[in-house]
């Protein structure tokens, strides 16, 4: 057991070492976490429920639809006027 735990001891140390070595690789992945973090907060609230709800009370009453929902709107959504 005591050389199963100098060996964990060692393992750790250099790992410790190793990112003291590189401070700009720590300040990059915290960088690309921070980009997409506030990319997934952007998407949550373009297609979040209270959005839908609002933009459907909206076009109820004579608002014309976003520009964003105009674009992913497909002829296959709408059917002939006979």
């Amino acid at each position: 057991m005591k050389g199963a735990s100098l060996g964990l001891a060692g393992l750790s140390g250099a790992g410790f070492e190793v990112m003291n070595h590189q401070p700009k690789t720590a300040l990059s992945i915290t960088a690309v976490i921070a980009f997409f973090t506030v990319l997934d907060i952007r998407q949550l609230n373009r297609y979040s429920e209270s959005r839908e709800g609002l933009v459907v009370r909206q076009y109820e009453l004579g608002w014309p639809l976003p520009a964003d929902v105009r674009r992913q709107l497909k002829p296959k959504y709408f059917r002939p006027i006979l």
